[in-house]
């Protein structure tokens, strides 16, 4: 029995007259509160009291009666009522705002787009408090129409608050008022442009529960005060874990409640927003300042977690959102490819063959092209998009009636509680719940089997099951410059260009001049030339075949897909052109222009610098630039022009080659017992400062002449690009300097311009892979080791200042690998460009961690920090998708980081392994739908899953069957020596390979010995194969084979 005395002091609603106060008492002895529609009601905060005064003058004294024009007041409904009423604000609201606290947003997804589709008009903002996301999750909670953004915990779990807005409003981040401290506060606030009235600051809040409240009431205070000055409609929304039905009693409840009034901020819900069986407690709200008479406020009966959300709508005339952008769209239907085929057909391009010049030939042919495809595809005017398609498309019409109806029986058993109510809501929603599982794994189903030749459109659907949307910012309206704002989308798309034009320029016009050129450090001219043999349709079918058709367009507006389609209609013509431009030694003028895309990428929106360019070329120059790169590569391949340990953007190269030839060095000097001292450059905005005099220069020396290279001269002589921003384009600037982004033709460019780095050294051999440049050497004596490496560091300096790039100081390190057992009593210092360089234990290095000793603990935990987030996606999903949609699940989310460069890192100790291998075992047993203690062995055989040991032992079989078939680099063909090379008895093994000795269990972790070791004891079925596929289909089935006995 509960005694009065401790429900006196605890109850949240002891204003109550005597009469209601003791019926409480007694319901909170013998059972749930009743808290039917009635008392609900009465449970109401409203300190703001306007008692009708006789005397006129004093009606004008009193504050309640002048500090807002209607007392706050809000009511229950359900998402059918919210939708059928009849208040004319909701009617016609030009700003809406909802608050939900979700108690886990990813967890509950698809109940929040439940709810927020079964209310017909879409609110314009909708905060989010305990989201309970994390850098994953947050990626993960995207809604159609919306931009999302999120304030969540970094170092623990659950709070964290987030902000909705529609995408036609235009925002910015308030930071100043943006705080993450579990123990205080969290809160995310954002500033709303309305063009023609005052900005809306819009404010998410959620106070932890059970912490210092006199902390919270400090920082909430100086938020307030912070927004308060700016004049600007305000709107603070959240769970504050402060029930202002103890206004009366509770101390803290009133210095809240004297703030919020003292900032001139009214509640606009006052009713409980929290009921368990044994309170109801006000504690979400949403605060404004805003004196709008026309306000309609409520609270939604949803069973979304156990506070309900809160909702307003406003109708003012200062507040609107944006006008709606006309939409235009290609219609691309079947009926019009054919169309355009058929047109594109009965061209006559014979009149091409007479044409001298590639820029008339060119110009003649996009003309026609171009105006085919504009009366093909015409743009039209489209609809906006229904801001409400939350619905999840399996949820059939009776399924959304019956979601209606589980509402109305949760209405009734709050309002009327009793068992029997209880038990008819609770057996319903479990009823629906499957039902909606089942609905859900049906459609699925369906869309996979469907998709299942259909490489793309998998994919989408995969990213369409784990929610993985972008979500589309808008960018700010505002940009901020030299101490003003800019406005004008024209002037901001000019600034834009100017700022991503100049990057090469400016950087390299700080780079000092030196004594030596850039030719002091070529050695040997060529004596070879590159001959230009014309292309063939042949050709041109082969590269047209290897071109994403989801290709985005440059300024031309013509997509892959289009081209692809017809390319057998134009393949003629497009070869004559590429011809005569190979002959001519003229690159198309009209294939040189690049349309910029500006892309946030951190900090202030406002700030010009926090964008990147993303450039995109008409989808004709790739033709053009693939035929001349597929010569180029012929060239230097054939002529070895190319450093050997040049990993980047090259045929039979890759970042796992670079790993293992990198590790294989460091080992074998631990081995020797020396030390290895690894210096990590990062170029500074390499691809955007090469000089293209001194390319031009480098490519002669290297052989590519006369007409070649006047093509090449051609090709970047005039180059233009525009920044497009929003609906505005800047003027053209031409670009001085560096590589196009997104060309084909750019990387080879760029690692021919670096191809004589390594002749700047004299004793180290760099490791590149394209601009990410590593110096390693090695010595048992530091003070060798350091005047070596302070030297060559010193030779790459003049190397990079001839070259006009530059290094960036602050992402630059060096490490010294070496035994755990050897200690290091010295004290290193190295310089680059005298200026010291900072020593670290652990880099990243191309996307894998490498520490100190090559303990590899570093990058394992930082898989498992990955696949673990993976393998709670599919937990989720496990009861709406198949075993086999989950497998693909698994193939696209988890398996990559377990196979990326896994022969060197997963070459490690078994018990540091254990911990992948773990999340592999929980992740087949979800996937099966298996008990948690399952033994896993038999799963893993079942689905055809490797795990992480025999994935090692897969990868490094993979190595050596390119090395026994002689597919591998140079700097690996006499890795090994079989027996037979080592002794001469006719024994079995003499076509065996044998294993370095080792000296240490590291080298023993490396492929130098696990390779042959691993080689040698696969059958010779195995070995003898004569394609990597057929290696790879009887290598899957020997080790699953081998871990079923």
């Amino acid at each position: 029995m509960i005694s009065e005395s401790y429900l006196q002091s605890s109850l949240p609603f002891n204003h109550l007259d005597d009469t209601s106060f003791n019926l409480a008492i007694y319901e909170l002895s013998h059972g749930p509160i009743n808290c039917d529609s009635d008392r609900l009601n009465m449970l109401l905060f409203n300190p703001i009291e306007r008692p009708e005064l006789c005397n006129p003058l004093s009606s004008y004294l009193d504050p309640d009666s002048n500090f807002a024009t209607r007392p706050p007041s809000s009511k229950y409904v359900v998402e059918e009522e919210l939708n059928e009423e009849s208040d004319p604000v909701n009617n016609t609201a030009s700003f809406s705002i909802m608050h939900l606290n979700a108690r886990s947003l990813f967890g509950n997804f698809d109940k929040v787009n439940v709810l927020l589709n079964n209310i017909h008009k879409p609110f314009s903002v909708i905060g989010v408090s305990e989201t309970w996301l994390n850098d994953t999750t947050s990626e993960l909670v995207n809604i159609i129409g919306y931009s999302f953004v999120s304030n969540h915990r970094k170092s623990k779990s659950g709070g964290g608050v987030g902000i909705y807005l529609q995408n036609d409003l235009d925002y910015k981040l308030r930071p100043e008022c943006n705080f993450s401290d579990p123990e205080v506060i969290e809160t995310l606030f954002v500033e709303i442009t309305v063009p023609k009235g005052k900005n809306i600051i819009v404010g998410s809040v959620y106070r932890p529960p059970n912490y210092n409240v006199a902390s919270f009431l400090d920082k909430f205070n100086d938020i307030l005060s912070y927004i308060s000055k700016d004049n600007k409609q305000c709107f603070v929304l959240g769970d504050f874990n402060l029930d202002l039905l103890q206004y009366d009693r509770h101390l803290a409840t009133q210095e809240f409640v004297d703030s919020l009034f003292s900032h001139a901020f009214i509640p606009l819900i006052s009713n409980p927003t929290r009921l368990t069986s044994h309170s109801a407690t006000l504690i979400d709200n949403i605060f404004t300042n805003s004196v709008s008479r026309n306000i309609f406020s409520g609270i939604v009966l949803n069973d979304l977690s156990d506070h309900f959300p809160v909702f307003a709508y406003f109708r003012d005339d200062n507040i609107s959102h944006s006008k709606a952008k006309k939409l235009f769209k290609r219609s691309f239907s079947d009926a019009n490819l054919n169309n355009f085929n058929e047109s594109l057909s009965n061209i006559d391009w014979s009149k091409l063959l007479n044409q001298e010049d590639p820029n008339e030939s060119y110009n003649s042919f996009i003309d026609e092209y171009s105006k085919l495809f504009q009366s093909c595809f015409p743009l039209k005017a489209i609809k906006g998009k229904n801001m409400n398609k939350f619905r999840s498309p399996w949820l059939t019409p009776g399924l959304l009636k019956s979601i209606n109806r589980k509402n109305r029986l949760y209405k009734r058993l709050i309002t009327s509680p009793n068992k029997s109510g209880e038990l008819q809501y609770k057996t319903y929603k479990n009823k629906l719940n499957h039902l909606i599982r089942i609905a859900k794994r049906s459609y699925y189903d369906r869309k996979f089997d469907s998709a299942k030749n259909d490489l793309k459109l998998t994919w989408k659907l995969l990213k369409e099951v784990i929610n993985k949307r972008k979500s589309k910012s808008p960018l700010p309206s505002s940009f901020k410059a030299e101490g003003r704002s800019i406005t004008d989308p024209t002037e901001i798309a000019n600034r834009f260009c100017k700022y991503f034009t100049n990057i090469g320029p400016r950087l390299a016009s700080a780079i000092p001049a030196v004594s030596p050129t850039f030719r002091s450090f070529l050695s040997g001219n060529s004596n070879t030339a590159l001959t230009l043999k014309p292309t063939t349709v042949r050709e041109l079918e082969n590269i047209c075949s290897t071109f994403a058709s989801g290709k985005a367009p440059g300024y031309d507006n013509i997509p892959m897909h289009v081209i692809k389609n017809s390319f057998h209609l134009i393949s003629t013509p497009l070869m004559n052109i590429i011809n005569l431009s190979l002959l001519k030694g003229i690159f198309p003028d009209k294939l040189k222009i690049a349309k910029v895309i500006p892309v946030y990428k951190a900090e202030d929106p406002c700030l010009f610098v926090n964008y990147r360019p993303i450039s995109l070329l008409p989808n004709f120059s790739k033709f053009f630039e693939k035929v001349m790169c597929n010569r180029l590569t012929e060239f230097a391949e054939k002529y070895e022009l190319l450093y050997c340990c040049q990993f980047g953007f090259r045929k039979n190269h890759s970042t796992s080659l670079a790993l293992i030839h990198l590790i294989n060095k460091i080992s074998s000097a631990i081995d020797r017992r020396e030390i290895t001292a690894g210096v990590f450059l990062d170029l500074s905005k390499a691809f955007d400062t090469l000089d293209h005099e001194i390319l031009f220069a480098k490519l002669e020396h290297y052989g590519i002449r006369d007409v070649a290279l006047r093509w090449i001269k051609s090709y970047f002589s005039c180059r233009q690009q525009f920044v497009q921003f929003n609906e505005a384009c800047s003027t053209k600037q031409t670009i001085k300097c560096g590589v196009p982004q997104g060309s084909i033709l750019g990387p080879l460019f760029f690692i021919l311009y670096i191809n004589d780095l390594p002749n700047a050294s004299k004793l180290t051999q760099p490791l590149l892979f394209a601009d990410d440049t590593s110096i390693f050497y090695s010595h048992s004596d530091p003070n060798r080791l350091q005047s070596v490496l302070n030297e060559e560091l010193s030779n790459f300096d003049v190397w990079l200042k001839c070259n006009k790039l530059s290094v960036n100081l602050k992402k630059t390190n060096y490490i010294f690998f070496k035994s755990r057992q050897k200690e290091l009593n010295y004290h290193f210092n190295l310089f680059f460009g005298n200026q010291p360089l900072v020593q670290a234990n652990m880099t990243k290095f191309l996307g894998v961690y490498v520490d100190e000793h090559l303990t590899w603990k570093h990058h394992i935990s930082f898989i498992c920090k990955q696949i673990s987030k993976s393998v709670g996606i599919i937990s989720r999903s496990r009861f709406y998708l198949t075993s086999k949609t989950k497998l693909t699940l698994y193939y696209a989310l988890i398996y990559p980081y377990i196979t990326y460069c896994n022969s060197t890192w997963s070459s490690t100790y078994v018990s540091n392994l254990n911990r992948i291998f773990c999340l592999q075992k929980r992740v087949v047993r979800v996937i099966t739908n298996s008990d948690y203690r399952a033994h896993s062995a038999p799963l893993f055989a079942k689905l055809g899953i490797l795990d992480v040991f025999q994935v090692n032992s897969f990868q490094i079989a993979k190595f050596m069957f390119y090395y026994h078939n002689l597919l591998l680099p140079p700097m690996f063909l006499n890795l090994f020596l079989t027996s037979g090379q080592v002794h001469n008895y006719g024994t079995r093994t003499a076509g065996c390979y044998r294993s370095h000795s080792c000296r240490t269990n590291l080298k023993q972790f490396t492929i130098l010995y696990l390779g042959p070791k691993i080689w040698n004891s696969l059958p010779i079925s195995i070995t003898s194969s004569t394609s990597f596929l057929t290696f790879k289909t009887k290598m899957l089935e020997f080790l699953l084979k081998k871990s079923k006995s």
